[in-house]
């Protein structure tokens, strides 16, 4: 009965194996002839090492040395594929309920093992962040560049800034590699359709965070360069989900970063044909949560102070926006002067739009406990149900 192949093969080992058995042989050591004398086609010629080596070989059910290597090669092969498969899966985040940090370290640790794993293809070569591999497979074919592939379907500049594999200067550095896909063709408003409706960008994979929290959905670590270089390159700063996904930290480094790259009141939310308007529903979160600084900024650039979260149904309100911005220290506050006694000349202060709508009860602004305010408060959802 043929012996099978060790999981990992390794050629080297056959050839230790070859030349073990001749010298056993010579040594006249009985199982050593008779291993000849049952897989060898002339026992009695059986005098060097390409004898061996052919047994060898037919211990293993090749048919000689050559094709014993060929065996050895497609086994690799097969590791190699099934290796880059499940490195790009532990790489990068998906959405799925299932990201960890745990699996990106199983990544790492798959990588550091066969670093020969990101010339398997553009997708394990975008993952990694290996720029030789990526300009060489770019250079072969400078249409993968653009072609969906890899496990998930996905085009490589969407692998590349979903991974969290670490980076290792200079022959592993996203944003080098992100200029040669640019460079190549490749999208920088790539997206992929996850969680029904949701379209997650190649920006959003870069601002990564989301429901899940920080620890398993972490934002790339080169998060900022990768942004601004897709927004550069012409990428879309009206990215919903980045948005939605980074709602939940208190910073609000990509609130600014999307309205000084164009960012406006009138860019709508992509993943609903509410007609929801986006700042409008990241205002009526920032109320919901409290986060002052992000409510005033917002105001100023234009966001309506008396509209609806369509997301949750609930009004967003004068009084909640006031009472968000009263609690800004002074210098957070666009003026410099006195802060206004009203709700509605507060906000008005903040915005340098204001739609004239009814004042609200001014008990609500008094106080903060009538039954209006208390009935606004009670109406106030947390996001659900996206990642």
């Amino acid at each position: 009965m043929a012996r099978s192949l060790p999981r990992r093969p390794s050629f080297s080992s056959l050839q230790k194996q070859a030349k073990k058995l001749l010298r056993l042989f010579r040594q006249n050591d009985a199982e050593a002839a008779s291993r000849v004398r049952q897989h060898h086609p002339r026992p009695d010629a059986f005098s060097a090492l390409r004898d061996a080596q052919l047994v060898i070989a037919r211990e293993y059910g090749s048919r000689n040395w050559s094709a014993l290597r060929q065996d050895v090669d497609d086994a690799l092969i097969k590791i190699m594929n099934r290796s880059a498969l499940g490195f790009v899966e532990c790489a990068c985040l998906a959405y799925d309920g299932k990201d960890d940090h745990r699996k990106v370290r199983k990544a790492t640790h798959i990588l550091e093992q066969m670093p020969g794993l990101a010339s398997h293809s553009i997708y394990s070569a975008a993952a990694a962040a290996d720029v030789v591999q990526v300009r060489r497979l770019l250079k072969e074919r400078p249409g993968a560049a653009v072609e969906p592939g890899g496990p998930r379907g996905w085009v490589p500049l969407l692998y590349l800034t979903y991974s969290r594999v670490p980076e290792r200067l200079p022959e592993r550095d996203a944003v080098e590699v992100t200029r040669l896909l640019l460079g190549a063709g490749a999208d920088p408003d790539s997206a992929v359709i996850l969680e029904g409706p949701c379209r997650f960008t190649a920006i959003t994979g870069a601002i990564g965070e989301g429901e899940n929290g920080l620890l398993r959905q972490p934002p790339h670590t080169r998060a900022r360069e990768l942004v601004e270089l897709l927004l550069d390159r012409g990428a879309n700063p009206n990215d919903f989900q980045g948005l939605y996904n980074s709602q939940f930290s208190p910073g609000n480094e990509w609130v600014e970063l999307l309205l000084e790259r164009g960012l406006t009141t009138e860019d709508r939310a992509d993943w609903t044909d509410s007609g929801m308007r986006t700042l409008d529903y990241v205002l009526g979160q920032a109320v919901t949560a409290g986060q002052e600084t992000r409510v005033a900024l917002l105001l100023r650039h234009g966001a309506n102070a008396q509209g609806v979260n369509t997301y949750n149904t609930v009004r967003i309100s004068t009084t909640r926006c006031s009472r968000a911005i009263y609690r800004l220290p002074r210098s957070s506050s666009s003026t410099g002067r006195s802060r206004p006694s009203s709700p509605r000349t507060l906000i008005a202060s903040e915005r340098h739009v204001w739609v004239d709508r009814p004042r609200p009860r001014a008990a609500c602004w008094r106080s903060g406990r009538s039954s209006s305010t208390r009935r606004v408060s009670s109406l106030t959802a947390q996001p659900m149900g996206r990642s």
